[in-house]
C-alpha cells in the first residue's frame, strides 16, 4: 500500500549544456551532509546544511568563462516543502557582483535546474556562492550551470 517508490534520477554533468560545475568541485565551509534520496540530481547526489549553523555555511562554485557574453545562470537543487525560500546566491562575474534570493520550494524547470537570471560574464574566472545566512529552511546545493543566452 502507499505510493510507488521510484529510484531518483542522476544526471551526468558531461551530457548537460553549457558550463556545469558539480558540488564535488566546489569549495565548502560546512554543507557536509550529503543525500541522494530526492531526484533528479547531478552526478552522485547533493549537499545540504541540515538546517543548522545558520550564517556559518557556504559553498563556492568556480567557473572559467572562455567566451564573453550573457549567460543564463541555473542552480540545481531538489525542491521540497522543508527547503528555504530565501537562499542567498552571489554571482561574481569579473568586477561585477549580483545577489539574488532563491526559493528552493519552487519546482525545477530544466532537468534538475532553476534559472536565477541572466548575467554578463567577461572572459576569465567567475564564481557563484551560496550561503545559509538567515535562511528559513534546508539549503540544498547540487550544481550550477551557465548556458549562453541568445
Amino acid at each position: 500500500t502507499g505510493p510507488v517508490q521510484t529510484s531518483p534520477v542522476s544526471l551526468d554533468p558531461q551530457t548537460l549544456d553549457g558550463i556545469v560545475v558539480d558540488d564535488e568541485a566546489a569549495t565548502r565551509t560546512g554543507f557536509d551532509a550529503m543525500s541522494h534520496s530526492i531526484g533528479p540530481f547531478v552526478a552522485s547526489g547533493y549537499r545540504h546544511d541540515e538546517n543548522t549553523d545558520k550564517g556559518h555555511q557556504s559553498i563556492q562554485f568556480p567557473l572559467t568563462i572562455q567566451v564573453a557574453g550573457v549567460y543564463e545562470v541555473r542552480i540545481a537543487y531538489t525542491p521540497n516543502p522543508n527547503r528555504a525560500t530565501n537562499v542567498p546566491v552571489v554571482i561574481r562575474a569579473g568586477d561585477k557582483s549580483y545577489t539574488v534570493k532563491a526559493n528552493q520550494r519552487l519546482p525545477i524547470e530544466q532537468g534538475a535546474f532553476m534559472t536565477i537570471g541572466k548575467y554578463d560574464f567577461a572572459v576569465g574566472e567567475a564564481l557563484i556562492e551560496f550561503s545559509n545566512a538567515e535562511t528559513d529552511g534546508y539549503v540544498v546545493v547540487d550544481a550550477v550551470q551557465l548556458v549562453p543566452s541568445n
